[in-house]
């Protein structure tokens, strides 16, 4: 194709990205955007900023994957729960309390004696406190508006499954089982516990979803830290596992078209206090909002590049097709 052709290609999509009436987002085929949405315990709750300042600023999202924490935000999102109960839900410590549901103190004996005890806290009210929320049409994974995957681990093959079928709030609960805090969850395709075992930023899982850009959110960048933060059980608990799951991170992180890290680092991962989780919300909004024009300028430069290679591969582009090639994000 000759420079002067490309030229007026682009100078015609300019002009029809300008003045043609908009599309319905139904009759478009507009860049399809994933999101991977990381574990890291209540730090996760900046997936909750990171939602709104998309919404806000009207970045469309298509698919969700999300491991523990990212699963439970990004599951109850795409069942069409607002953000504003998802906060609730973090903000009120109701999530907490169903997760450390179980009396651990009475379950300590059996765990050091070996017996039937498979972690501290039983858990077994994180389904019933999640399903309270979602919608009764959006119960299954099969169901949702939006296509959804929760990453968890089975402990029998010792590999990572992506649950994108069956009941939701049981795959939530799933991929946030924190192995020894929390029992897995038995079902009859395995024994699951949080996908950050093995994948803490499922961004493999979030392009398999059929999407053309894939937005990761990692929240356990690591940072150096002081030493007078390392003296207490929770701190240097904190210290360990934030290293350990971005190491796990790495090759995912490297393979997202774009990666937020907003700056969580000095909330604890097991924080239950309601200004550390408003805070973690404000970090995931500022981080966003700061790379919108990036993710903006990409998206509309995929989409030129999808509507040249279409016209390069002998394909007929009409004046619609170069008009989706300039969407109004």
């Amino acid at each position: 194709m000759t420079a002067f052709r490309i030229t007026f290609i682009l100078l015609f999509i300019s002009f029809f990205g300008l003045v043609a009436p908009a599309r319905s987002e139904e009759s478009s085929e507009r860049i399809r955007v994933g999101l991977a949405l990381g574990g890291g315990g209540m730090r996760g709750a900046c997936h909750i900023g990171v939602l709104r300042a998309f919404e806000r600023e009207g970045i469309p999202v298509d698919a969700v994957s999300g491991t523990s924490m990212g699963a439970i935000v990004g599951g109850l999102y795409c069942a069409g729960v607002s953000l504003d109960k998802i906060e609730d839900l973090l903000v009120s410590g109701r999530l907490a309390k169903s997760m450390a549901a179980g009396a651990p103190v009475a379950r300590l004996p059996g765990m050091v004696c070996g017996k039937n005890t498979e972690g501290v806290f039983a858990g077994r009210t994180v389904a019933r406190s999640l399903k309270k929320l979602i919608p009764a049409n959006h119960q299954c994974i099969n169901d949702l508006d939006k296509p959804f995957s929760a990453v968890v681990v089975d402990i029998l093959e010792g590999r990572e499954h992506a649950l994108r079928t069956g009941d939701l709030a049981e795959a939530l609960q799933a991929s946030s089982a924190v192995p020894l805090l929390c029992q897995p969850v038995r079902t009859k395709d395995g024994v699951f516990v949080d996908g950050g075992v093995l994948n803490n930023l499922p961004v493999s899982h979030a392009r398999s979803l059929g999407v053309d850009y894939v937005i990761a959110v990692e929240i356990d960048a690591s940072r150096p830290i002081k030493r007078d933060a390392t003296h207490t059980f929770p701190e240097v608990a904190d210290r360990v596992i934030g290293l350990m799951l971005q190491r796990l991170d790495r090759s995912e992180r490297d393979s997202a078209d774009i990666t937020l890290s907003p700056e969580v680092s000095k909330i604890n991962f097991f924080s239950l206090q309601k200004a550390e989780i408003f805070s973690a919300i404000n970090a995931g909004d500022r981080a966003a909002t700061a790379a919108i024009p990036q993710i903006k300028e990409c998206l509309r430069q995929k989409s030129v590049n999808a509507a040249l290679s279409k016209l390069n591969s002998g394909s007929s582009v009409s004046a619609a097709d170069l008009v989706v090639a300039t969407p109004k994000y």
